[in-house]
């Protein structure tokens, strides 16, 4: 699915290195890229014996080519290590490829959080927050209840297809604000029909409405532009919803944070289907 919603550079010269005021990630001047050296210096300071130079050469190029291909440093500032291991110079005189990298709070998996360096948080599968920020000030954790207090404007509404009536549920996010929706209705973007019909399928579900535009009437002499007649969001009216095991790690996936309170199981039931097929396209 492409969404799922609820209804709704730098120049490097080794006698002087400066840096631009803005700086891609991973490039020459950047963080990222001092963090990579100073691994490749690491690495090559506590290993050995060396033969020759070549070998000390070897374990930089594995820790820089390692970084490069995990798009984690551009070429230039593999340039930019690799030269200086190349040309002999001593690790202690090698001049910064970027500034030293400042740890940052680093959300992991689990809910917890470190201060650690952003390809570290990254390495470890965590989200990392700005440089400078602290775990003091950052939530990391998701959670939520069922709770009484949280409760729909209505509780449902008649179906304008003259089916039974729909449910509306509600949630109140980490801020309070309370949001409520249909708790049987989701809108979706396929990217294709077979997308759909998978979708339909797995969570016995039927369209109920699309975003494509009438037709106008022959009279009108407007003529609308085919794109505008083939729909790209469907609203879908579903009958069977995931086990909600899961539905907690896999808010913290998606990106919640905080704590959350909903009206009712249905309406964990829903937001766990939400969040379940978000994940698995």
């Amino acid at each position: 699915m492409k969404k799922l919603f609820l209804l709704s550079v730098l120049t490097l010269v080794f006698a002087n290195i400066s840096y631009a005021q803005s700086i891609n990630p991973g490039d020459v001047g950047s963080p990222e890229c001092r963090e990579i050296q100073l691994e490749a210096i690491k690495a090559v300071d506590t290993g050995g014996p060396y033969k020759n130079a070549g070998a000390r050469v070897k374990v930089a190029a594995n820790v820089v080519s390692n970084a490069q291909n995990a798009l984690q440093i551009t070429g230039e500032c593999a340039s930019c290590i690799m030269n200086q291991f190349a040309k002999g110079i001593p690790t202690k005189k090698h001049k910064p490829c970027g500034p030293d990298p400042v740890p940052a709070a680093c959300c992991l998996p689990d809910g917890s959080c470190l201060e650690i360096t952003k390809l570290m948080c990254i390495n470890a599968g965590g989200e990392a927050h700005e440089t400078g920020s602290t775990c003091a000030s950052t939530v990391c954790s998701y959670s939520y209840e069922i709770s009484s207090d949280v409760k729909p404007q209505i509780s449902s509404f008649p179906d304008p297809f003259g089916g039974p009536d729909m449910p509306v549920a509600a949630y109140a996010d980490e801020k309070g604000v309370v949001t409520d929706f249909v708790a049987n209705e989701v809108i979706i973007s396929p990217r294709s029909p077979e997308e759909l019909n998978g979708f339909l399928a797995q969570y016995g579900g039927t369209v109920v409405g699309d975003d494509s535009v009438p037709q106008t009437p022959p009279e009108l002499g407007i003529t609308m532009p085919p794109e505008y007649l083939v729909p790209t969001q469907y609203t879908v009216r579903v009958t069977l919803f995931p086990d909600t095991a899961s539905f907690q790690s896999d808010s913290w996936l998606r990106g919640a944070r905080g704590f959350y309170r909903f009206s009712s199981e249905e309406a964990v039931k829903l937001m766990a289907l939400a969040t379940q097929a978000s994940l698995s396209g």
